[in-house]
């Protein structure tokens, strides 16, 4: 699956519905700066029967080059709640001046910019909401795919996925831990900082999948390839 686009792919995306939860201004050099919009990007609508199901997934949509920005969010205009604002669509002109167009609760954001890219943070869901909820819209900072087999399950897909450390209060942090494919939730691994949260997700990921191989499990670094070193993958992010 695509992960990543830019300006030359906009033709073939759409924005419509898509959720924004944060808005970032990064300053830059000679009064140009980045704009980035932290959305839940919708990948595919599936229509069924009788309603639309969505493969949804947290992405960063980054403009460079950005100047001139105007914003116009009238949320008393509709009386919202104050809430994420979806779009309805992004143009641009031949001056590289964009629009991009609020379709809740009521304005738009303009500026001109030299173009965009736009990566996945996250992996697509599948939901009945155009929208993620928070448990869904963890940042995995670190992610590793392996082959998987097992007697019991024949061979199936394992994705290592390591979150972004968050703090909780002064002296306690967690951080986001997965294993796709082998387990289907996983507690956040707590420690007194943000970096032992993320020794302690590590550590949990690998004493899993070491369980699995104990079990009979094998893991491969490609379908037909080669066994993989649990440890070697821990200590230095190698495969073998």
């Amino acid at each position: 699956m695509k992960r990543l686009w830019t300006d030359a792919d906009l033709p073939s995306l759409s924005w419509h519905d898509n959720s924004v939860h944060a808005l970032r201004v990064v300053e830059g050099e000679d009064g140009a700066g980045e704009i980035i919009l932290d959305i839940d990007y919708i990948v595919e609508w599936i229509e069924s029967e009788k309603r639309y199901e969505f493969l949804v997934a947290p992405a960063e949509l980054c403009f460079h080059d950005v100047s001139d920005l105007r914003m116009n969010l009238d949320y008393p205009r509709t009386s919202a709640a104050l809430a994420p604002f979806t779009l309805d669509r992004i143009e641009v002109d031949q001056s590289k001046h964009w629009t991009l167009k609020v379709s809740w609760p009521v304005g738009e954001i303009s500026f001109s910019s030299a173009g965009f890219v736009q990566r996945l943070t996250g992996e697509p869901t599948l939901s009945s909401s155009q929208a993620l909820d928070p448990a869904r819209r963890i940042r995995y900072i670190a992610n590793r795919e392996l082959t998987a087999f097992h007697p019991d399950r024949g061979g199936f897909v394992v994705t290592v996925c390591i979150g972004q450390p968050y703090y909780i209060s002064e002296d306690e942090a967690a951080c986001p831990v997965a294993l796709r494919g082998l387990h289907s939730k996983l507690r956040d691994q707590h420690g007194t900082d943000s970096f032992q949260a993320l020794m302690l997700a590590q550590k949990l990921a690998q004493m899993l999948l070491v369980s699995f191989v104990e079990d009979g499990g094998q893991l491969l670094d490609a379908p037909d390839g080669k066994p993989v070193d649990v440890a070697a993958l821990f200590q230095t992010g190698v495969l073998s």
